[in-house]
């Protein structure tokens, strides 16, 4: 089963980080990735995200507008992808994602192929 674990955070922490502060968060999803190693859960991708401001939003009445424009406290950071045989392991491995806010689990649909 594949899992998405999405990563927000308040970016005026992390958007402002110094160079030590950026190399320490590093560490620490290399640290989530040995964690996963270890623990039978595969990633299979994910990305860091430029921050709010480059946002572009897209409605489906035609209007566009920059930046995202949702009420959030916490933006969206990033994300992982994830593979594992089971929801608890795939719930532990949210429990040990790296963020500076909230973490969100959602099971990925996986549909056949036609």
């Amino acid at each position: 089963m594949k899992y998405m674990i999405i990563l927000f955070g308040d970016e005026s922490t992390y958007g402002n980080f110094t160079e030590d502060q950026v190399a320490a968060d590093m560490e620490r999803h290399g640290a989530f990735g040995t964690w996963c190693e270890g623990n039978d859960v595969a990633i299979i991708g994910g990305e860091e995200l430029h921050l709010s401001p480059s946002a572009k939003t897209f409605r489906t009445d035609g209007t566009e507008t920059d930046g995202p424009f949702l009420e959030l406290k916490e933006q969206l950071g990033g994300y992982y992808i994830i593979e594992t045989d089971s929801r608890e392991l795939a719930e532990e491995a949210a429990r040990h994602a790296p963020s500076y806010g909230a973490i969100e689990l959602r099971q990925v649909v996986e549909r056949e192929e036609a």
